[in-house]
């Protein structure tokens, strides 16, 4: 193990934390413990950098990350977004398209429809004239040949 830099009769001077690792990542990764071992360092007198500026950039590096993670998800969210807002825009096509051809399907049966029920009235309007006719003749025969032999 190392020798602590500070004294003891100074470490009361000083503020000192031990450093903890912070796992940054999505929630489908699987945690890796990390193995620390964790020490006490104590920084000299010799070190141009203060400890509280070295938190205070610790701190802002922690901050960028979590900013950047932030961005990221802000990201996904605007990719998923589109994405739904082009799934709802496919599906009313989807919808419009069914709507125009089950128009079209319901004009032409009715335009069939009509047809063959035209057809049908026309034939059997016929029949019926046919069967008119053959009895006004029959009927107009038999006349015919009473008044003849009369």
């Amino acid at each position: 193990m190392t020798e602590n830099i500070i004294g003891k009769e100074r470490v009361e001077e000083h503020s000192i934390q031990r450093y903890r690792f912070k796992v940054l990542g999505s929630a489908a990764d699987t945690p890796t413990p990390l193995h620390v071992v964790e020490e006490t360092v104590f920084p000299t007198e010799s070190e141009s950098v203060p400890l509280s500026d070295e938190i205070v950039s610790i701190t802002r590096i922690e901050e960028g990350k979590q900013n950047q993670f932030i961005e990221e998800l802000l990201k996904k969210t605007d990719e998923l977004t589109s994405n739904v807002i082009k799934l709802q825009i496919q599906i009313e096509k989807q919808e419009e398209d069914f709507s125009k051809r089950l128009t079209e399907a319901i004009e032409r049966e009715r335009e069939n429809s009509y047809t063959q029920g035209y057809q049908k009235a026309k034939e059997e309007s016929e029949s019926l004239l046919a069967e008119v006719k053959s009895r006004y003749l029959k009927i107009h025969y038999t006349l015919r040949y009473f008044i003849q032999k009369l």
